[in-house]
């Protein structure tokens, strides 16, 4: 009988220890599982953080080159190779046939019925093109051998380009109220070009603002309104269909717009 109490309290330590020994391999189980979760989320902070400077440093300087080039296309004149804006730019020629007409392009004015926002911004969205030349294993070009792309390497996941104009400070309300073609408060004219890139959440944007001045081609004025591409059968460029020739009214030919950065608010 002695012998069975005992085998009777050992079979029950037996039991408690089994239980205690479960409970503690939950428990560090459950402390196993919190750490890893720990880690992941320690890791997972710090790909998302890398990623968003990556992405905004891509953003920053994708902004800040495109609106240094969109600089150039509105001001380079190169007299060494013959290449000016009023025949190379498509956006200096796009502007110079839109701005001051008023069918196409009005002017913004906060608060101005008809020049606000939607009617007076004019939006761009950047893509790429969808085919493009490849090399032939002779090592030329092949006008047939294209291939699609689907991406560029570094280039964010949008780009867009905003611009808008506001009329001098010089200009009466009554000009502005008869919002005829070829205004005649062109100079002092301000251009806004605002570049944004977006990419995995991070914005950046860029505002160049830009003054009108007007001069005259002069004694060369023969040779350099030659310049001046007629662009009426682009409609992207020319929507209007201005004949600058034919459309003194709406085009001065003789006009010569010189576009310069300002940093005037």
């Amino acid at each position: 009988m002695k012998n069975n109490k005992q085998r009777s309290k050992l079979h029950k330590v037996d039991g408690n220890d089994r239980g205690v020994a479960l409970i503690a391999a939950v428990v560090i189980i459950s402390i196993l599982i919190v750490f890893t979760f720990s880690l992941m989320l320690a890791a997972y902070n710090l790909y998302s953080s890398q990623n968003k400077n990556v992405s905004s440093m891509m953003c920053t300087q994708a902004a800040n080159t495109l609106s240094a080039a969109l600089d150039q296309e509105l001001t380079y004149e190169n007299k060494s190779t013959g290449k000016y804006p009023e025949k190379d730019s498509y956006l200096y020629r796009y502007i110079r046939y839109n701005l001051c007409q008023s069918d196409t392009w009005p002017y913004y004015k906060a608060g101005t019925a008809g020049h606000g926002q939607k009617e007076a911004y004019r939006i761009f969205e950047l893509v790429h093109a969808n085919g493009k030349k490849v090399q032939s294993a002779g090592g030329k070009i092949s006008e047939s051998e294209t291939r699609t792309i689907t991406s560029i390497e570094g280039k964010p996941g949008r780009i867009k380009i905003c611009m808008y104009w506001e009329p001098p400070k010089s200009a009466t309300e009554s000009e502005l109220v008869n919002n005829a073609s070829n205004l005649p408060f062109k100079k002092g004219i301000i251009l806004h070009v605002i570049v944004t890139c977006e990419s995995a959440s991070q914005t950046y944007s860029v505002e160049k603002k830009y003054v009108l001045d007007i001069s005259h081609y002069g004694m060369e004025g023969a040779s350099k309104m030659n310049r001046i591409v007629t662009a009426a059968s682009d409609p992207a460029i020319n929507p209007l269909g201005i004949d600058p020739d034919v459309d003194t009214e709406k085009f001065t030919k003789d006009e010569q717009w010189i576009w310069s950065i300002t940093e005037e608010q």
